[in-house]
């Protein structure tokens, strides 16, 4: 399992956060300063949390911060303890990350509300088939329109693979979804579930309700 490690990068500071793959929880949060020492400490934090968590492998990520991140970035990369827990250290376009951010950043209007329902929603984040098509029934050889925002649609479709392996109500519609056709039928049931992940996320949002796991 791997130790998931998220670095915000400043002429100063490495403020960075970590998750544990098992459990998706934060299970560190912390700043070191951005130099030789703090990149060290930062480094033993890394390596201890990694072990009380029983974690075998670490992904360090970044955003590419001209010459503040380059050097952080090559020690990570280089240091021989991290080279033991099979690290690998990737530095990211930040041009890419905004496009994320824009794509799930809140504006002061609330952007949910745009929308009257979820089929909209999903129309919107091109998660729609042709008339008479819906989240209920594709066929396994409709494809979907290719509308909407295609960034969201990417998000949405990796949100729902990673739900209906950690959500046993999404994994047993995915399996159900997967079973009813021999055409692509892991493709097929990956964006029906993230259809169905966007009917969930709609009513939460709309109701102001935290997803709470069925038990």
């Amino acid at each position: 399992m791997k130790l998931f490690v998220g670095i915000d990068v400043s002429s100063k500071d490495l403020v960075t956060s970590m998750i544990s793959e098992e459990t998706t929880e934060v299970v560190f949060h912390g700043n070191f300063v951005n130099d030789l020492k703090g990149a060290t400490e930062l480094k033993n934090m890394i390596i201890d949390t990694a072990n009380s968590n029983h974690l075998d492998q670490v992904v360090i990520g970044m955003e590419a911060t001209s010459i503040y991140s380059f050097h952080p970035a090559m020690f990570f990369q280089e240091d021989s303890d991290l080279k033991k827990l099979n690290t690998q250290s990737v530095v990211i376009d930040p041009k890419k990350t905004k496009r994320y951010h824009d794509v799930f950043a809140e504006d002061k209007n609330d952007q949910i509300e745009r929308f009257d329902n979820e089929a909209k929603l999903a129309k919107y984040a091109g998660l729609s088939w042709r008339e008479k098509q819906s989240g209920a029934y594709a066929s396994d050889n409709t494809p979907l329109k290719r509308t909407g925002n295609a960034y969201l649609r990417y998000y949405l479709v990796e949100a729902a693979n990673r739900v209906r392996i950690q959500d046993p109500v999404f994994g047993e519609y995915y399996r159900r979804k997967y079973q009813e056709v021999k055409h692509t039928p892991s493709k097929r049931a990956l964006v029906l579930t993230a259809r169905k992940l966007i009917r969930v996320i709609f009513f939460l949002l709309k109701n102001h309700q935290i997803y709470q796991e069925k038990r």
